[in-house]
């Protein structure tokens, strides 16, 4: 759908064009349920927010963070907590009562943030919504009363946006996983799935109504739909803003709760899709299977045999429209190992997916067996690329070796070693790493690296000992 122009008027109404096009989507005439049973309520109390929970989230605010089209700044209502944590107060009382918001609250600035590939497709830009603060405070108040409950029950393959969770975990279980199936010549199959637009076509129905099965507080719910009701943005970029425009589909990214949200959908998504799937999955464990990895949208889903692999992708494809969503299968990937026969032909929606020998997951290669020498190889070439970013800085003999230290390892060291702890290293990959170190650490300290061997009377073996030498103990 469109998406070229070169010049920045063109480029502006073609980004309006599409935020108007993917944020108001037809909501289907009758959303399919879901397949689980209704949970009982939480435990969480539905009084209206006090004294104390605003007081907290006023705290919090993040001072120079952009404000929405009341132009009101965070800063304002940090300074000023004292004062307006007691109308706050009123006002979210008053929003509890009548589970209703003041109409600026559904009104958003859409700024495009680029992510990456070519810079003339739509699709390639983030619309990141900025709301009004009271809004998000009001939301901030209502998360963090659901979250220890939400967190509680969220499904163990899920790490996104969860306490104590990251990336590192479930590259650490996918390194484990083929490494040691590798050992024992099992045949895998990894297939990697993106999602296409996620957050920005999620049918709203369909979502409260999960919220409902899962046993949220109606009052909850009453208060977020309020939110998004009669929603509506406008497009800023290259200095314009667009005229408002009606939005009826998609959470907004921007609002606190919307991880919430889209992790409900995720979880319901893959709850009832693989529930139907038999002969799925990987073994782990005697008598436990893996069958799913997620952060956020980002899936993973491991089998050992074609016919289990291909029965939960049409599972999930079925299970995923209904949220409004889609698959984008031209960017899902398959990576098979130790596999005998020829290379199974999985489809989704009508469409083959591409066999990779290799593929970046959440910011790290992973390769058939477990190895790491692709991801160590295209570290040190991102490491180098940032260390090259930084050349004037390393010329400069004003700046102290400490400085130049610390500054390497938050920019250079920190991107080498990304995910590191999930690396099964052979001698040969802690080579290659210690020769850039000690390449790349002697061009650093150039200019100073004799006078720090002469002062303290030993040879520097790179950034690592240098770094060691000169910063304070």
């Amino acid at each position: 759908m469109l998406m070229f122009a070169v010049y920045p008027r063109p480029v502006f109404k073609t980004l309006v064009k599409y935020y108007k096009f993917v944020l108001h989507l037809s909501p289907r005439k009758a959303p399919a349920t879901s397949t689980s049973l209704s949970c009982p309520p939480w435990p969480v109390t539905t009084d209206p927010p006090n004294d104390a929970e605003v007081r907290k989230e006023l705290q919090l605010l993040k001072r120079y963070k952009s404000p929405g089209l009341d132009d009101l700044p965070p800063a304002l209502f940090k300074d000023g907590v004292d004062f307006l944590a007691k109308e706050l107060t009123v006002l979210f009382a008053k929003v509890w009562e009548q589970e209703s918001v003041p109409t600026s609250w559904n009104e958003s600035i859409v700024v495009p943030i680029f992510k990456k590939g070519s810079r003339c497709s739509c699709n390639n830009y983030r619309g990141i919504s900025l709301l009004p603060i009271a809004s998000k405070l009001l939301a901030s108040v209502i998360l963090r009363r659901l979250f220890k409950t939400r967190e509680r029950l969220t499904r163990e393959e899920q790490a996104g946006f969860r306490s104590g969770r990251g990336c590192i975990d479930h590259i650490f279980t996918l390194h484990q996983m083929l490494e040691h199936r590798h050992t024992y010549r099992r045949p895998t199959i990894v297939v990697f799935l993106d999602i296409r637009a996620v957050f920005d076509p999620l049918d709203r129905t369909v979502l409260w109504d999960c919220l409902l099965k899962k046993g949220v507080p109606e009052k909850f719910i009453n208060i977020l739909k309020a939110l998004y009701t009669n929603t509506s943005g406008r497009v800023r970029a290259y200095n314009q803003l667009s005229p408002l425009f009606h939005s009826s589909s998609g959470v907004r990214q921007g609002c606190p709760i919307s991880i919430f949200y889209f992790n409900f959908a995720i979880d319901d998504i893959l709850e009832t899709a693989l529930m139907n799937v038999s002969n799925g999955g990987v073994d782990m464990l005697p008598g436990e299977r893996l069958l799913d990895l997620e952060y956020a949208d980002d899936i993973v889903l491991l089998c050992d045999n074609a016919q289990g692999m291909q029965s939960a992708l049409n599972q999930l494809a079925i299970s995923v429209r209904r949220y409004g969503m889609c698959f984008a299968p031209s960017k899902c990937k398959v990576l098979l190992q130790d596999w005998q026969d020829s290379n199974p032909v999985l489809t989704l929606d009508g469409e083959q997916i591409e066999v990779v020998e290799k593929f970046v997951y959440l910011g790290s290669y992973i390769s058939a067996g477990g190895g790491v020498s692709d991801e160590i190889g295209a570290r040190i070439m991102k490491a180098r690329a940032a260390y090259a970013n930084l050349g004037h800085l390393w010329r400069i003999r004003d700046v102290s070796l400490a400085v130049k230290g610390r500054i390497y390892n938050a920019s250079v060291r920190a991107v080498l070693l990304y995910a590191c702890e999930t690396w099964p290293l052979r001698v040969e990959d802690v080579r290659r790493l210690s020769m850039f170190v000690v390449s790349e650490g002697l061009l650093t300290y150039s200019g100073n690296t004799i006078l720090v061997m002469q002062r303290f009377g030993i040879v520097c073996s790179g950034a690592e000992t240098i770094i060691q030498l000169v910063s304070p103990s």
